[in-house]
């Protein structure tokens, strides 16, 4: 009797095992085989990443070629486990591409065993940085900044790009569909510890295209000076100016002044940013009167020879030989008989 317990332990035991292994084995078959398509996206995606690659800017120029507004991309080059790095045949390959010695690398590299960053804001082209992100380990942080080169020169007109790199103002948002480009996009590998592996270029960035302006700027520098000058000496709150080629009426320069920086991102001020020669509303002048001799001339109503005599109340002239009615018509400067 006492012989028959422990055999009957062994079997409960044997049991107990042999149904553990078959839930396991059939565990095992369902994940790898029933789910292996399940599985292995899940792994995939978790060991990639998509990741967006930033565009140039295109640059904004006058009739002449003059830079009027650029971007000029910053990259800082680095190296993640550079101790196993430094081993490889891709030294010589950075090396060249970045303009630095091998042995300048090696030595920054030595005795490192995290992310190492080589060298700093390196003004590095497109191709350049495609071919850097596309080697293992290797990491590419590019920033951009837009450039004014002449300062506040058309600065107004020109306009304001957003910190995420799109226009806001000016001819920044007018032209922003061509001056933008169009982003890229890139595949980055990882190990199972999170380690960056590779880098694969998915769709590369096209830059954005330049936009000619029939700016002149050397009249728009003329432009702004006197403009300021003017407002200055007649005490005024603000002037605005438009320069125009008279044979085809192209804007060679447009300014006003005083000058007011342009809106930063998120400012919601209209004075920030608008172009008040070409936005705001203004009564006809001194110079709306070409616009009334020229439809008198066309229609004949006087020729050049008629008189105009404003010889009458000061601030008066009768034009009782045309109007029999001899309606008036004031000016504040009395200005005698006249053709």
């Amino acid at each position: 009797m006492r012989d028959r317990y422990p055999q009957l332990r062994w079997h409960m035991l044997a049991t107990v095992l042999g149904v553990g292994f078959v839930c396991i084995f059939l565990r095992l078959s369902w994940v790898q085989v029933a789910r292996a398509d399940f599985w292995k996206e899940l792994a995939k995606i978790a060991s990639t990443e998509v990741e967006f690659m930033e565009a140039r800017r295109g640059q904004i120029l006058d009739r002449r070629g003059n830079v009027l507004a650029r971007t000029d991309i910053h990259t800082s080059i680095g190296v993640a486990y550079p101790h196993e790095w430094i081993r490889s045949e891709h030294v010589s390959d950075v090396a060249a591409l970045i303009g630095l010695s091998e042995r300048t690398i090696r030595q920054r590299l030595a005795g490192r065993t995290t992310h190492t960053v080589i060298i700093e804001d390196a003004p590095l082209d497109a191709s350049t940085r495609l071919k850097l992100s596309s080697m293992p380990n290797m990491s590419v942080d590019s920033k951009s900044r837009r450039v004014r080169p002449h300062g506040r020169t058309a600065r107004q007109l020109l306009g304001n790009v957003t910190h995420a790199g799109e226009g806001s103002s000016g001819l920044e948002r007018v032209f922003e569909e061509t001056l933008s480009g169009q982003p890229g996009e890139r595949l980055l590998r990882q190990d199972a510890f999170e380690r960056l592996r590779s880098r694969a270029i998915l769709i590369a960035p096209v830059d954005g295209s330049d936009v000619v302006t029939t700016l002149d700027l050397r009249v728009q520098l003329i432009l702004e000076r006197e403009l300021e000058a003017a407002r200055i000496s007649a005490g005024a709150h603000a002037a605005q100016g438009i320069v125009l080629e008279v044979n085809t009426g192209e804007v060679l320069a447009l300014a006003q002044a005083p000058f007011v920086a342009p809106a930063p991102n998120g400012d919601k001020d209209v004075d920030r940013w608008r172009v008040m020669a070409a936005t705001d509303q203004f009564e006809p002048g001194s110079v709306f009167k070409l616009f009334t001799l020229a439809t008198l001339l066309s229609e004949s109503v006087v020729d050049t020879s008629t008189m105009f005599d404003g010889t009458g109340r000061p601030g008066d002239y009768r034009v009782t030989h045309t109007f029999g009615n001899g309606r008036k018509i004031r000016d504040v400067h009395p200005v005698g008989k006249v053709s």
